[in-house]
């Protein structure tokens, strides 16, 4: 049947994932599509940037696939906001600087981010109050722009939260509160922060079992030491997440002339909130979703072109599409080219034209 075809192709992406995921490429975030013709259907399935739009010789234009993602969808922005994402310049990232107080406390990875507990904190609740008495100064809605005040609403809520959650968990174990707050500010995804949190040999290499087992060890270790939080800890998740990921970075292989070249895509920023790879904007939190979605077609009764546009030219109009291909209408690799050099020149694109003929 056409939907178990679906769900094969849905399939090859994820299992495409899963070894970006494990390889030295795991930080980079991109789009795929796939299309399977078979007799007389067609079968799509894609993540990320991309579209399929049917191209027929006469009539109207079809839009076959169009996935998910697009940082411009107000509910797609509000998920990515409520995993601490940052969105800017239509850019999706996982940590930036410069941003106001009241943006820096909504992207904030924890309670303990919010209110800037020093590292090995925090030692008693007059630290915790004496943070967020500053910081209630500072963003408290009443003292802001009209323009400026929702924002520092929610900021200031947060705050309060923030405050609240720290004190329950101070209250539970000051031993155990410290070292959630230590494994929530390391930086997992690079291989010296993960060496630091499990405390390993942070060396990269190409034959990284042994090290990933002795990691293991020490990550069960530490969860062991902080699990009685579980209750009162609202990040307690992301933190048993950030002990998995330490070790996922230091079983990854890697060369280590290599290794500063990958972690530089840490800093960079994902046009899409749904993408295969992307590693970092995936755990310990999902801004980013790697889940596929399929559609299918019967093939048209007259000629035409199957459009699977990746990436930029996913981007372009229908319309455009049609224009500046209608005098290569029996040349698909030229249509290809040409949607290719239509789109955006700052990003990588890709587009594949696929000549369709009535049985």
């Amino acid at each position: 049947e056409v939907s178990e075809l679906e769900k094969l192709l849905e399939k090859t992406l994820e299992a495409l994932d899963a070894e970006l995921l494990k390889s030295a490429h795991a930080f980079s975030g991109c789009s795929a599509i796939l299309a399977l013709v078979l007799g007389e259907w067609i079968v799509l399935a894609g993540v990320g940037h991309v579209r399929a739009v049917l191209l027929p010789e006469k009539g109207k234009l079809t839009e076959v696939a169009a996935c998910a993602g697009s940082l411009q969808d107000a509910a797609e922005v509000e998920r990515v906001q409520e995993a601490s994402g940052i969105i800017r310049s239509g850019m999706l990232f996982g940590i930036a600087e410069d941003l106001d107080e009241a943006s820096r406390i909504l992207a904030a990875h924890s309670a303990f981010e919010v209110l800037q507990i020093e590292p090995g904190g925090p030692t008693d609740e007059k630290q915790i109050r004496s943070a967020y008495r500053k910081l209630a100064l500072r963003v408290h809605p009443d003292k802001q722009a009209d323009s400026a005040r929702d924002a520092f609403r929610f900021a200031f809520a947060r705050l309060d939260s923030a405050k609240d959650a720290l004190e329950a968990m101070l209250a539970e174990d000051a031993e155990s509160c410290r070292e959630i707050h230590k494994v929530l500010r390391a930086d997992v995804h690079t291989r010296t922060g993960a060496a630091a949190l499990l405390g390993v040999d942070a060396a990269a290499g190409l034959d990284t079992n042994v090290l990933a087992a002795e990691a293991e060890k020490f990550s069960k270790r530490l969860v062991k030491r902080f699990e009685k939080m579980a209750k009162v800890c609202p990040e307690f998740d992301s933190a048993v997440a950030a002990c998995e990921e330490a070790v996922a970075t230091l079983r990854r292989t890697c060369a280590e002339e290599a290794l500063p070249r990958y972690e530089a895509l840490l800093k960079e920023g994902l046009s899409s909130s749904r993408a295969m790879g992307a590693r970092d904007l995936r755990s310990p939190r999902q801004m980013v979703l790697m889940k596929p979605q399929s559609a299918n077609l019967k093939m048209p009764k007259c000629r035409g072109r199957l459009a699977l546009l990746c990436g930029p030219t996913a981007s372009l109009s229908n319309e455009k599409l049609l224009q500046c291909t209608a005098k290569l209408q029996i040349r698909p690799k030229a249509c290809a080219l040409r949607w290719c050099m239509e789109a955006d020149a700052e990003c990588t694109s890709s587009a594949v034209c696929i000549s369709l003929e009535p049985a």
